[in-house]
């Protein structure tokens, strides 16, 4: 996974806080964010050192956000672990493609994050 930006770390963290907030894991969030700013698919364990959560959440909640349709899951040949990437488009929550995501809710991409609505 590519080095992140201060606006990707903001942005990963301000969709955990938005999931949170519509009732869904924080992690999951977190996750989906990782991968809209990731270019290539990330592998689980990438996802749980860039986090610093637990294999099993990340395994629950990439299940969760699969089942869902905003993660496609994939394999690589000669590798063990499973790779993630996104499948829904930024401006649609997790699991809720008729909640729309503004930017002014998630700050550009976490540039400007906005917390008074």
């Amino acid at each position: 996974m590519k080095t992140l930006t201060e606006s990707d770390t903001r942005f990963i963290e301000r969709m955990g806080q938005l999931a949170q907030s519509d009732g869904l894991s924080r992690i999951a969030g977190e996750i989906w964010a990782a991968l809209i700013v990731s270019d290539d698919p990330v592998s689980s364990s990438e996802l749980v050192g860039l986090l610093r959560v637990s294999k099993t959440s990340v395994s629950t909640n990439t299940c969760f956000l699969e089942r869902l349709g905003n993660v496609e899951r994939r394999s690589a040949l000669g590798e063990r672990q499973d790779f993630f990437n996104s499948s829904q488009p930024l401006c649609c929550f997790p699991g809720r493609p008729d909640k729309k995501i503004s930017d002014r809710k998630i700050g550009r991409r976490g540039s400007q994050v906005d917390d008074h609505e």
